[in-house]
């Protein structure tokens, strides 16, 4: 393989010198055969030239009982609060608890809700409820 891959190299190299001299651009070298062992040592078509492949970073652990809002939907006039909760998606309409939190109401970018205490918290898309204390 790698005589073949030499060889292959050799012709390019001279049929682009007779190109070259044809063109009448005799001032044109090419590197020499020595500098492009790269392409023979690592072959641009076999996986292991990229080397090892970088994992992507891990998923952040939830904070809080009851997880992350994801997001908020409009229905028939009525929000719904999209949760994670343990892994799954859980669908909150008003009136509804998660973790210890009453959902309240939401506009288009943040929910609100209620701690058994009276406290009020705004939610955007993306914040965490905290425990209830």
């Amino acid at each position: 393989m790698r005589a073949a891959s030499l060889l292959l190299i050799a012709v390019f190299v001279w049929a682009g010198s007779g190109a070259a001299q044809a063109e009448g651009t005799a001032d044109f070298a090419l590197p020499p055969l020595s500098s492009v062992t790269a392409i023979v040592e690592r072959p641009l078509f076999t996986p292991e030239r990229r080397g090892a492949v970088a994992s992507a970073p891990a998923a952040p652990a939830v904070q809080g009982p009851d997880g992350r809002l994801l997001g908020i939907a409009l229905r028939q006039g009525r929000a719904h609060a999209l949760l994670s909760t343990g892994g799954a998606t859980r669908t909150l309409v008003p009136g509804q608890e998660a973790g210890g939190w009453l959902f309240v109401s939401a506009d288009r970018r943040a929910a609100q809700f209620k701690a058994p205490d009276g406290r009020v918290l705004r939610l955007t898309i993306g914040d965490h409820l905290p425990p209830v204390q």
